[in-house]
């Protein structure tokens, strides 16, 4: 089952940092979309302003532009955010 997504995304500051859980997929076709097989969750910290850049670009569900890098996927989507963190230290210390 994959996880349920909320219909707006919240407002991020370019400067602060988020821990961001990823819903991600995989295909042998070049297929995008998240309608791929699901394969996991997984967590990863960036800016705001990396987050919105990526998806902004349309790279959210889209194989070939992953966020967090994990081997064997081919796209992800965000499912939830945490934080502002002041600095990605203090992110990463909720990995």
């Amino acid at each position: 089952m994959l996880t349920p997504v909320p219909e707006e995304f919240p407002v991020l500051e370019d400067a602060k940092f988020y821990l961001c859980d990823y819903d991600t997929f995989f295909d042998l076709t070049p297929a995008d979309g998240c309608e791929q097989a699901f394969v996991g969750q997984v967590s990863c910290c960036f800016s705001g302003a990396d987050i919105k850049a990526w998806r902004a670009a349309g790279n959210e569900c889209k194989e070939g532009f992953p966020m967090c890098i994990l081997i064997g996927t081919t796209s992800q989507r965000i499912v939830s955010t945490h934080g502002p963190y002041d600095t990605i230290d203090a992110c990463e210390l909720d990995l």
